[in-house]
């Protein structure tokens, strides 16, 4: 098998994705074993759904507030809650990666399961939130320089 980039060059790995071949110097670029493409592809997923996570982040203290305040309460007390709301969605996603999942039980059990799964993201979120915040920051960087790499030009023709 040749490398699809460099047909020149023989294959010593395949893209983990596609399948195509890749020479040394195209199996390396990435930690992942990626092609070009693939690389292109999966990057812009990821950072899709770091958009939508940081998103949602932004939208639960302006609707808890908009709400909040629909009601007649004080804005500054419906802002401090929608703001430390804001993680529910960061401390939902660390419960679900660390603990087990439930299985199983009555709608009872799980109405309780979920009362007290949403009220720990609370305030794990008031912690892991901007943690994620920022991490997410970063990787959406780190994914702009990935793409920038991926589309320079370079020498297709080049012995790896």
């Amino acid at each position: 098998m040749k490398c699809f980039s460099h047909p020149d060059n023989d294959a010593v790995g395949q893209c983990s994705l596609c399948g195509k071949g890749l020479c040394k110097a195209c199996g390396s670029r990435f930690e992942r074993i990626l092609c070009d493409a693939c690389a292109t592809t999966h990057n812009r997923q990821i950072v899709r759904e770091m958009w939508i996570g940081l998103g949602i982040t932004v939208a639960i203290p302006i609707v808890v507030t908009w709400i909040l305040v629909s009601y007649k309460a004080p804005f500054g007390r419906s802002l401090i809650i929608g703001l430390l709301l804001a993680g529910t969605n960061w401390g939902w996603k660390f419960l679900s990666a660390h603990f087990p999942r439930m299985t199983g039980g009555s709608s009872n059990v799980w109405l309780v399961y979920l009362t007290i799964k949403l009220m720990a993201s609370s305030f794990i979120g008031i912690f892991v939130g901007p943690y994620q915040i920022y991490r997410m920051i970063r990787e959406l960087r780190t994914a702009r320089e990935a793409v920038q790499f991926v589309e320079r030009p370079t020498d297709r023709t080049a012995v790896g």
